[in-house]
């Protein structure tokens, strides 16, 4: 285990907040863990797998801010919210799959994923922010509602990356 975490009696595993340092190539996040703070794997280049508990119930902002080298990533099925920049940097990413839990994708989450080449946004999605894609060269969003909500950002898609409406697994 590479990572750094802060808890109590009951859970000494209760918050991820940092690495060991920023070589690590690959992480096993502890089973109690329930939050990842902002920043913990902030500029981890190296790391190329993360395997995320489904006891995981928040991740902070920029939480994987530049981690260039990773490439896939399982979101844990209680998480709701895709906060700031959480993927922004991740260069190498190409998969990610948002799962029918989450409700909102905050500003530049996934800010130049440049080989991230396709996403799902499933329904339960009621809110994406402020250039949630910028920079996604080779992204196409599959959306299953059928027109952009009314809490989505006019600017979620700044550069109007391919979009299919309505589209059904």
């Amino acid at each position: 285990d590479n990572g750094k975490y802060l808890g109590n009696d009951e859970n000494p595993y209760l918050v991820l907040f940092d690495t060991v340092n920023t070589n690590i190539e690959t992480c096993e996040i502890h089973e109690d863990t329930k939050i990842i703070s902002s920043r913990a794997f902030y500029y981890c280049y190296k790391i190329e797998t993360l395997i995320i508990p489904e006891t995981v119930t928040f991740i902070g902002d920029s939480a994987f801010l530049n981690c260039s080298s990773l490439t896939s990533i399982i979101l844990p099925s209680n998480l709701t919210i895709i906060n700031n920049n959480t993927f922004s940097g991740c260069t190498n990413l190409t998969n990610i799959n948002i799962h029918e839990n989450i409700t909102k994708i905050g500003q530049y989450a996934f800010k130049n994923c440049t080989n991230l080449t396709s996403i799902i946004i499933k329904n339960s999605v009621e809110n994406i922010e402020y250039g949630a894609f910028t920079g996604c060269s080779n992204l196409t969003i599959y959306c299953e509602i059928i027109e952009k909500p009314e809490g989505w950002n006019s600017s979620w898609n700044p550069n109007n990356r391919p979009v299919e409406w309505g589209y059904n697994e």
